[in-house]
């Protein structure tokens, strides 16, 4: 479940969550900042049009999201810079902090949480990729079971069908090795921001 924005009581985007996080990250920046900043890091899960950031931009300054101030250039066009408010901080933080059912095809959905993991609690991070190994091995088992029907089946159709299915099980089975790769790797990150907080 998304978290729902202060002002009008809707749920956040997975869109405006990631504006959120990237605002937490780079600081006060434009939209144009954010665009590029977006390419060079979570643009292989998230990437909006220019446009749609402007926009989202826009929605988040009048939820009260972020805040948002005008720059008089004396070479070029006027821009706008923003930076994440405390009521953005917070809703962003919530939305980490929350373990959503993200099933195994939704990767971008839980990369983005891992991506911007470092802005909410790391137990929180942990339990989010947990239950989604959880159910990428839910996933794979199901495949296996669908797998074993196809004993005898012969002919151009069953192996079109066949080779369909081993790629899911090829794609889960990575998705698996990868989470516990992730939580392993997270262990120690955890375990340093837990004796920080101490």
């Amino acid at each position: 479940m998304l978290p729902r924005t202060m002002a009008d009581d809707i749920r956040a985007t997975r869109t405006e969550l990631a504006v959120l996080g990237l605002l937490a990250w780079s600081g006060e920046s434009s939209g144009y900042e954010l665009h590029k900043l977006a390419g060079r890091s979570v643009g292989f899960i998230w990437a909006p049009a220019r446009s749609q950031l402007y926009a989202v931009l826009k929605r988040l300054a009048k939820a009260g999201l972020v805040h948002g101030r005008h720059v008089v250039q004396a070479d070029r066009p006027d821009k706008r810079l923003f930076s994440i408010s405390d009521a953005g901080t917070a809703m962003l933080r919530e939305w980490l902090d929350s373990v959503e059912a993200i099933e195994p095809e939704d990767r971008d959905g839980v990369l983005l949480k891992l991506f911007f993991g470092a802005f909410g609690d790391p137990d929180a991070g942990r339990r989010q990729l947990s239950d989604y190994r959880g159910r990428v091995e839910q996933r794979l088992a199901t495949y296996c079971e669908i797998e074993a029907t196809f004993e005898g089946e012969r002919g151009a159709a069953a192996v079109r069908r066949l080779q369909s299915l081993r790629l899911g099980i090829a794609l889960m089975e990575a998705s698996l090795a990868w989470a516990d790769e992730t939580l392993a790797a997270l262990a120690p990150a955890s375990d340093a921001a837990r004796g920080t907080r101490a």
